[in-house]
């Protein structure tokens, strides 16, 4: 069961985007290693989960609205099986990334989420992301 857990969580990928990164400096979610990045005049990086820490995304491109810079993300991916996106329901953002993702992804069925306000409390109000999920992989071998 553990080793199945892990192999999800491995292949599972959370990503979102931040109007402003002052709830995340103020919740302590972000390490202050990277405060300067919200600093900077029109540069709102996309962030990543990785091993229980949000760090920004670098690879991308910080140009470009949420809805582009998501999309981009997730066209990255070869094969995946599902996709969520959270949003906190005050913007039009989220029906724009599925309207796009259905486009891209036809067969695909996008879920959509509301976050609640304990995390909005943590990353603000104004947050979209996306929450891949690879799939099982093919080749199984364990060792």
């Amino acid at each position: 069961l553990v080793r199945a857990v892990r192999g999800i969580i491995a292949r599972t990928y959370c990503v979102f985007y931040v109007e402003s990164t002052d709830y995340l400096k103020r919740s302590g979610m972000l390490p202050p290693l990277h405060d300067t990045i919200g600093m900077a005049p029109n540069v709102k990086p996309l962030f990543v989960i990785e091993e229980g820490q949000i760090a920004p995304l670098q690879r991308l491109r910080n140009r470009g609205t949420a809805v582009e810079r998501l999309t981009e993300f997730i066209v990255e991916f070869t094969r995946f099986e599902e996709l969520v996106i959270m949003h906190s329901g005050l913007d039009q953002g989220a029906d724009e990334l599925q309207q796009h993702l259905n486009t891209l992804y036809p067969e695909l069925v996008v879920q959509k989420h509301i976050y609640g306000p304990a995390l909005a409390r943590l990353m603000g109000p104004y947050t979209l992301g996306v929450t891949v999920f690879e799939g099982p992989e093919t080749d199984l071998r364990f060792i």
